[in-house]
């Protein structure tokens, strides 16, 4: 399996599309809050989507079962970084080693070989994104949001190979996708309601217009990545999803203001050479 030049196209629009959203929910002051409405929406479309597809085959359901355990933990491990740290540091840390883990689990649970190609790209994001990590003396470093991040990432990777496996079980991409985001909405929709209280859909009418964006820009970037993963191997179609930290630290330094140093520019290229070194020799 390899990845044809429409695949990667669509792979590298649909990371433009993830970075995006999320910074959206960075941007106001309450991630939770925002997280929650563009999981309200997603969940909606979701809906629509799950309609279309019909009833997933019985081999598809514990797949679906443990993507939805692993993103729960996700999300609220996510939004907690995003509350405490910058989105050009927690975003490029977590997305940016996810392709680390699915490298790893593809080739234990899938048996998706590991060119030394692959290994080395996999160096060069490691380094890159301890290069983005270590911005100033070591008292300084941000440990808390790089524990957080790092947690991400293993999440990420967990969740992106189950969710791999699901896709190509059922042959059905979109239809995967709806299920993923019908499934986990009301769960998270609940968690922020715990957390927050009635403001989670007190906000979400005045905000709409965000929400629905968001959540459309979560739902299609997720489904062209699953819909990837069914014509190219689990590791490459990662790698070069995760070119959105570079998207994502550009919008967190222009859009949001967020520091963005030689260090994080020097990081960011690292991670891009690594991703793409993957993506060319797996």
């Amino acid at each position: 399996m390899s990845l044809d030049p429409v695949a990667i196209t669509l792979i590298l629009t649909a990371a433009l599309m993830h970075a995006t959203w999320h910074a959206m929910v960075k941007s106001v002051r309450d991630p939770i809050l925002s997280m929650g409405q563009a999981l309200a929406w997603a969940g909606a479309v979701g809906l629509i989507l799950a309609v279309r597809a019909g009833w997933p085959p019985a081999a598809v359901w514990p797949w679906l079962g443990a993507s939805l355990a692993i993103q729960l933990v996700y999300l609220t491990v996510l939004t907690r970084a995003y509350a405490v740290g910058d989105l050009s540091l927690a975003y490029p840390l977590a997305r940016g080693l996810g392709p680390v883990v699915v490298a790893v689990l593809s080739a234990l649970w899938v048996g998706e070989g590991i060119s030394r190609g692959m290994i080395a790209g996999l160096g060069l994001v490691a380094v890159g994104v301890g290069v983005m990590a270590i911005t100033g003396r070591l008292n300084t470093i941000p440990w808390r949001t790089i524990a957080l991040a790092l947690a991400c990432a293993l999440l990420i990777g967990c969740y992106t190979v189950v969710d791999g496996i699901g896709t190509r079980l059922w042959g059905d991409a979109v239809g995967y996708v709806g299920w993923i985001y019908l499934l986990t909405s009301p769960w998270l929709l609940g968690w922020a309601a715990i957390r927050r209280g009635a403001r989670v859909w007190q906000e979400v009418a005045p905000q709409w217009r965000r929400g629905v964006i968001a959540g459309i820009l979560s739902v299609a970037a997720y489904g062209v990545a699953l819909w990837a993963i069914t014509t190219g191997p689990m590791a490459a179609v990662a790698a070069l999803r995760e070119v959105s930290v570079v998207f994502a630290a550009v919008i967190g330094a222009v859009v949001l203001r967020e520091p963005f140093g030689v260090r994080r520019v020097l990081g960011a290229a690292l991670v891009v050479c690594g991703l793409f070194v993957i993506t060319l020799t797996s």
